[in-house]
């Protein structure tokens, strides 16, 4: 059995698509299925062989018409189906996954598949899928109002958050106690300028030091680092290879309520953090209402103003301990399992 995965990443896009489909697809994977991932090239693209032992990488040429967060054109979405196609070759496709927000029903609606996944943060576009997923919630109505497919499977909310297995490890064993390095990271896209406008907020904080994680690519990382060099204890990294491991070993995040909220709130870290784009709006809506962690609003003066008292409420202990044991139980780390479970139901693994 084959699964699809339709995304892109890098400098524009982002890491977030390939870190979340990765994860499903190593679950496919545990239940029989090959994984195959067709990608357009953007500066800073991660290769999903490199990621992913077994899954194959096919580059479908260079990067499309936009990037970011907006749905293409019918004929972009035409003409990238085209690419699609010619990548895919011979091959049959058992399940097709869509994790880009350039792409809608004019995509999907062509490709000869036995089911379709989509990833929809956004409930605007129209789709033509047999499940739409959405790990920050949303309406289950307006989401079958805004696909072709009657009996479209809505997935909505935490419980279905992909977090790797490296995740549910660090969760394990996560601890704050004795801790005092922070991590700062506010995404893998152009995030520079939110890092430069942050530090003033951070370094005069008691004797707390950060891990700060930005592309080489992005404009401001020159800047960045000659910042950071002069503040005893932080560090500049481009890359981290484990993740999890670093949010493991660290007191705290500062970031964006982004692509790792929910690896966050499975290990427990205690969290500062904004909101930069609009589909982040439901993540942090429910990290206000469960209290895991402290959801300061959209990123700017105002909310960067909050975090003195926040970074403040986090030399409580028995604060923290609680904020750890709400996000632990917003997110499990057990999605993927579900997601898969709920694929499987539907007789996909019965070749025909």
């Amino acid at each position: 059995m084959l699964a699809a995965f339709r995304l892109d990443s890098g400098i524009h896009s982002g890491a977030g698509h390939m870190g979340r489909s990765l994860t499903l697809a190593r679950e496919l994977q545990n239940q029989g299925f090959e994984i195959a991932i067709f990608s357009r090239r953007q500066p800073g693209s991660l290769d999903a062989s490199a990621q992913l032992s077994g899954a194959k990488q096919f580059w479908m040429g260079e990067e499309g018409p936009k990037m970011g967060d907006q749905l293409w054109t019918e004929n972009e979405q035409i003409a990238d189906r085209e690419l699609f196609l010619k990548s895919l070759g011979r091959q049959t496709v058992d399940l097709l996954v869509v994790d880009h927000y350039g792409l809608s029903a004019p995509f999907e609606s062509q490709i000869s598949a036995k089911k379709v996944f989509v990833f929809d943060d956004f409930c605007q576009a129209q789709h033509c899928s047999d499940f739409i997923l959405n790990q920050a919630g949303g309406s289950e109505a307006e989401y079958k109002n805004h696909n072709q497919n009657p009996s479209v499977q809505v997935l909505l909310g935490p419980k279905y958050a992909l977090v790797s297995p490296q995740v549910r490890v660090a969760r394990s064993r996560y601890s704050c106690a004795n801790k005092s390095q922070g991590i700062l990271y506010f995404g893998s896209g152009q995030v520079g300028s939110y890092i430069l406008e942050t530090l003033p907020y951070l370094k005069d904080h008691g004797k707390r030091s950060f891990t700060v994680i930005l592309s080489s690519e992005d404009p401001h990382f020159s800047q960045v680092k000659e910042r950071i060099s002069s503040l005893p204890g932080w560090e500049l990294h481009s890359r981290v290879e484990n993740f999890p491991q670093l949010m493991e070993s660290s007191a705290l995040f500062v970031g964006a309520n982004g692509a790792t909220s929910w690896e966050r709130c499975c290990i427990g870290i205690p969290t500062l953090s904004f909101t930069l784009a609009e589909n982040q709006k439901g993540i942090e809506k429910i990290l206000k209402e469960s209290g895991a962690g402290a959801a300061l609003g959209d990123f700017g003066k105002e909310s960067l103003a909050l975090l003195p008292e926040a970074l403040s409420q986090l030399s409580d202990p028995t604060f923290v301990q609680e904020v750890v044991a709400r996000s632990q139980k917003l997110c499990d780390g057990h999605g993927a399992e579900r997601i898969v479970s709920e694929i499987l139901k539907t007789g996909i693994s019965y070749s025909s």
